[in-house]
């Protein structure tokens, strides 16, 4: 099971009752989405509790093995990322700051 918390990404292993931090530094993690061969990781790029219009968050992309393949930055901020879902094989973020619904086209 993959979990985002205010300071890092984790992998728990609930039958050995044992986590493994996957990341930290990129400050909020807030929300996670997959695809068949992705794992999508919310991450705001500032502190809990930090001026959120300052914020430019990002996308991490993992492969199924937990490698950091490539990090989405938008060319507009994503602040206050709330919400990720990967759907019709696009992803779908939610920042709540500017009311913004950003749509990523996988495919391409």
């Amino acid at each position: 099971m993959l979990v985002t918390t205010t300071q890092a990404l984790w992998y728990i292993d609930l039958p050995s009752r044992t986590a493994w931090q996957i990341e930290r530094g990129n400050g909020v993690y807030y929300g996670i989405a997959c695809s068949r061969d992705s794992i999508f990781v919310a991450a705001r790029r500032a502190e809990y509790g930090s001026d959120r219009k300052v914020q430019k968050g990002v996308i991490q992309c993992y492969n199924n093995e937990l490698e950091l393949v490539r990090t989405l930055e938008p060319p507009f901020p994503l602040r206050d990322l709330h919400q990720i879902d990967w759907f019709d094989n696009k992803l779908w973020v939610c920042a709540t700051y500017d009311d913004l619904v950003a749509v990523w086209d996988g495919r391409r």
